[in-house]
């Protein structure tokens, strides 16, 4: 419920207590300790005695009952001891006017009816998606784009200036591996062909890959092929240029349909220039070892390995090209945080990477994050692996599509769509079924797609709350008006309506704690229970025919209640369709 509420209360509470007892006691002692009971006929907040009954050395039954009885009469809360808890009912006016008026008000003035300042003048830089040059987009890159794009815009909503990052993955060994066989068996057809070059250039890697392990020769001629690239060759640079830039457009294409952008591009290539330099700071420092003829650094973490900077060949590693773009990063955005979506298999990597900031004396190392989750794994006859047993987005999409189409194929002829919309509507119900049955469940968690469950109109998923908030459309349509501010908030009453309005106020501090903790499944399952409240809603309350009171209470509610499904959703990176 609204923090204002809450603080009132507990300033109410506080008063009660010093009254009960002659003890100064402060609602910000209070306030922190007030919670929403199990039970929502207990009441709407609940403080428990406890710790201030030890401190007074009184019985906390007893101090609830004195402070209960002594504390003042209001038109907000009605007040009463329940065993050593003094527990609190909002009227319904009250938490109406409360609820209401606050997303009017963030309406009226163009900002997130979760925005919060808690953020302004700090910068947050947030790496994520990355995937590999001429390699189909694959799953698990789906979930570290979802995971940050949701992220990106909790941040945004606390006023932080964020920074979005894709690193894709364009340059290494594999690179000359890819050139090396693009040149002996390289079909251009093949690469402008309707299926994809992209998938072409995977296919013809694993090729390479499978020839280097059993040939020599190749193997020699490919890492020739990338000391070319390292060191300049034109026609190397453009045939590299041109691997990325295809599959740089075939990204572009989910990106797109997922409604994502990035401020920055730039991937391993562009940090390549400046890996020698941050290199050459740890041996400045006196940091870099030799070990078996390797440059190490010893970080002096119990059983966690050294960090391998430069290989027994002289090659450089992955921590030598993360910490060099993680420099270039602090140096260009003085960032207050930076966050990695990346998969919860490079924990180990992460963890070397920011002690070697550290131990390098950089305070700004504790604000680095790695943000990890674990893998979904798809099933049954709709899906397929490529070779390998990568699950491929676009297959997994087409899946989602033919589901989807289904769906809206039956309900065209209620809502009036021609085929192309039909199609324009089966895809961003496909793609919020997708992203839904990510950012609904706890990034860390490995978890089965279920199919049925995910495309569902009735159950926990994405195109049920799209059909919630068309429904709420579909109201406002059918009242033929705008909704007023000039409403009894009182009329507001029954028990469907109050967990609907106590959901909608609980909203913000919901955005807050799925920022809070980067994890933003606290927001996904909030957004659940306010399509939850909103459809029992539906059920029990009428606002059509009904008196002009009433009606102009519950349009109103109707209209907020659509109004911050959309943020939230919208949050999650999922459309808010107005018919369905």
């Amino acid at each position: 419920m609204p923090d204002a509420l809450k603080d009132r209360f507990a300033e109410l509470v506080a008063r009660g207590m010093s009254s009960a007892t002659g003890t100064d006691v402060r609602a910000s002692e209070v306030e922190p300790l007030v919670g929403i009971p199990p039970d929502a006929k207990l009441g709407d907040y609940a403080f428990p005695t406890f710790s201030l009954a030890a401190r007074l050395g009184c019985n906390p039954k007893q101090l609830a009952d004195a402070a209960s009885a002594a504390t003042p009469p209001s038109d907000e809360f009605a007040i009463r001891a329940a065993g050593p808890y003094v527990n609190a009912r909002v009227s319904s006016a009250a938490l109406a006017r409360e609820v209401l008026a606050g997303i009017r008000s963030a309406a009226a003035a163009g900002r997130p009816y979760a925005a919060s300042p808690v953020g302004e003048g700090r910068t947050v830089v947030i790496e994520y998606s990355s995937p590999n040059i001429a390699k189909p987009f694959g799953i698990g890159h789906l979930r570290s784009t979802v995971i940050g794009n949701a992220l990106v815009n909790l941040y945004r909503a606390g006023g932080y200036s964020v920074v979005r990052l894709n690193y894709p993955g364009d340059w290494g060994t594999q690179f000359g591996l890819l050139m090396t066989a693009w040149r002996k068996w390289g079909d251009e057809g093949e690469l402008a062909s309707p299926a994809g070059g992209v998938a072409y250039l995977g296919d013809l890697y694993r090729r390479a890959n499978a020839e280097a392990g059993a040939n020599p020769e190749f193997a020699a001629e490919a890492r020739a092929a990338f000391k070319r690239l390292e060191e300049g060759d034109a026609e190397s640079r453009a045939l590299w240029r041109r691997f990325r830039d295809l599959s740089l457009a075939e990204f572009q294409r989910v990106y797109d349909l997922l409604g994502v952008s990035f401020d920055s591009l730039d991937g391993e290539a562009a940090t390549a220039p400046l890996i020698e330099s941050a290199v050459s700071e740890l041996e400045r420092r006196g940091m870099l070892a030799e070990s078996e003829g390797a440059g190490v650094v010893h970080l002096d973490m119990g059983e966690v390995p050294p960090a391998m900077i430069r290989k027994t060949d002289g090659a450089t590693t992955y921590h030598a090209r993360d910490l060099a773009a993680l420099l270039d990063r602090h140096a260009r955005h003085a960032f207050d945080r930076m966050i990695y979506v990346v998969g919860r298999d490079q924990e180990l990597h992460f963890r070397q990477l920011f002690r070697i900031v550290e131990l390098m004396g950089l305070d700004w190392a504790r604000r680095c994050a790695h943000v990890p989750f674990g893998m979904i794994r798809f099933g049954g006859e709709k899906m397929r692996t490529r070779a390998g047993g990568t699950v491929l987005l676009a297959d997994v999409l087409e899946g989602a599509f033919a589901q989807v189409g289904k769906i809206v194929s039956t309900r065209q002829k209620d809502v009036g769509l021609d085929a192309d919309e039909q199609d324009a509507m089966s895809r961003k119900v496909a793609v919020g079924a997708v992203v839904f049955a990510d950012l609904s469940r706890k990034r860390i968690k490995d978890f089965d797609f279920d199919w049925e469950t995910a495309f569902s109109l009735d159950g926990d998923s994405g195109p049920y709350l799209m059909y919630a908030h068309a429904r709420a459309c579909g109201i406002m349509e059918k009242i033929g008006r705008e909704a007023t501010d000039d409403v009894e908030f009182g009329l507001l009453d029954t028990t469907p309506e109050r967990e609907l309005l106590k959901s909608l106020g609980r909203y913000p501090d919901a955005v807050a704690r799925a920022r809070e903790e980067n994890e933003p499944s606290v927001l996904g399952s909030h957004v659940l229970e306010i399509g939850k409240a909103l459809n029992l809603f539906y059920n029990q309350c009428r606002v059509k025919d009904v008196e002009r009171p009433v009606q102009d209470a519950r349009l109103l509610l109707v209209w907020a209640a659509r109004a911050v499904l959309a943020e939230a959703l919208g949050m999650l990176g999922i459309a808010a369709p107005w018919s369905m």
